[in-house]
């Protein structure tokens, strides 16, 4: 659960002192910052398929992975409306030092979407590696998305 998220599920809490939910906030918001600002690598291969609300709360936790380079969303049931939310979920500019990204499993929505987080949002910047495993991406999409990054290798 990202710093965001927590502050919407600590909104719906009582507290006996109503200030310690800000302190809670704060101190949550810091160490999330401090944790997730030093990941470098991700592999969410072989887990469960992500829900719309899981890929909401990656997405918001994402924002803060200012460290990481690889991400690996391989074989986890990802469909093209899961891959929307998680890129809408992302701020501009975020994941500035992500250099591998591998998804299957996204068509044209999803191939879409990317393109439009990569060009339009300035999301994963130095992204240079793009695994598209068993898609149903068309070689045309896959030419949009190297158009789109010039230095972009599309596998």
């Amino acid at each position: 659960m990202g710093p965001d998220d927590f502050d919407e599920f600590m909104a719906t809490r009582v507290f006996r002192v109503p200030s310690d939910r800000a302190v809670l906030c704060s101190l949550y918001r810091t160490m999330s910052g401090k944790n997730l600002g030093s990941v470098t690598k991700l592999s969410f291969d072989g887990m469960c398929a992500p829900t719309e609300a899981d890929a909401r709360r990656l997405g918001g936790c994402l924002n803060y992975c200012d460290q990481l380079v690889s991400l690996d969303l391989q074989g986890v049931g990802l469909t093209d409306s899961v891959l929307q939310i998680l890129l809408l979920s992302l701020e501009r500019g975020s994941l500035p030092r992500l250099r591998s990204l591998r998804v299957d499993g996204i068509g044209e929505t999803g191939v879409l979407a990317l393109a439009e987080a990569l060009q339009f949002r300035d999301v994963a910047g130095m992204l240079d590696e793009l695994h598209l495993g068993s898609n149903d991406a068309s070689e045309e999409l896959k030419r949009l998305l190297r158009e789109v990054r010039a230095s972009l290798a599309v596998i």
